[in-house]
């Protein structure tokens, strides 16, 4: 990893139009995870491609960075990537918690705890689905699992209170410090006047 930002940052004669990386799915992964500065968390939930899949990355001249182009990607799709989670809703005067499984989790924007209504477009009842579509043939049945896949979401509406991005696997403090407390978690107006009177308070 270290070498190829090395490469990434050499000076040549003249410009480079693409750099081609010919390397194992897991080194592909890692170095998006470098690049990205994905989480632990986020660089399991990524698969790894299938054989001969290819990933690009394109050049944002504005923000003088690469970005991962999906439709040049094969399959046309961002690495496929899913997370289980536990949604927490509303019931009577008390909570209840349901499993799901979020897919196309990289589609969520950074930081992706913190943004709880994409999250909620994206979501599959239950845990423990196959999906792992890198084991599959060619890249059209992989784009045809994934394209299955994303058929299967079932959006939710209503009043939500929360997710659960670790499932009751760590703590409360565990949970605080891996989010920005700053950004709302919750869709519901009051709790964000609450929020915001706690930080007049400050």
């Amino acid at each position: 990893v270290e070498r190829l930002q090395d490469l990434f940052r050499r000076r040549r004669a003249g410009p480079d139009d693409a750099l081609l990386v010919v390397t194992h799915g897991l080194t592909m992964r890692l170095l998006l995870m470098r690049y990205f500065n994905w989480s632990p968390q986020t660089f399991d939930a990524v698969y790894n491609p299938g054989n001969c899949d290819f990933w690009v990355l394109v050049k944002d001249e504005a923000r003088r960075a690469y970005r991962l182009e999906p439709a040049d990607c094969s399959p046309p799709c961002t690495p496929w990537a899913t997370r289980q989670v536990r949604v927490v809703r509303h019931a009577g005067a008390g909570l209840e918690a349901q499993d799901y499984t979020l897919v196309d989790y990289l589609a969520l924007p950074q930081p992706r705890t913190s943004h709880l209504e994409p999250a909620l477009q994206s979501l599959v009842p239950g845990h423990g689905h196959h999906l792992n579509p890198s084991r599959l043939a060619s890249p059209e049945e992989r784009e045809a699992f994934i394209k299955e896949q994303l058929a299967k979401v079932e959006p939710i509406e209503g009043k939500v209170h929360s997710i659960d991005w670790w499932c009751g696997k760590i703590s409360e403090e565990g949970v605080g410090l891996r989010m920005d407390k700053s950004l709302p978690m919750r869709r519901t107006v009051s709790a964000r006047r609450e929020r915001a009177a706690r930080c007049e308070g400050w």
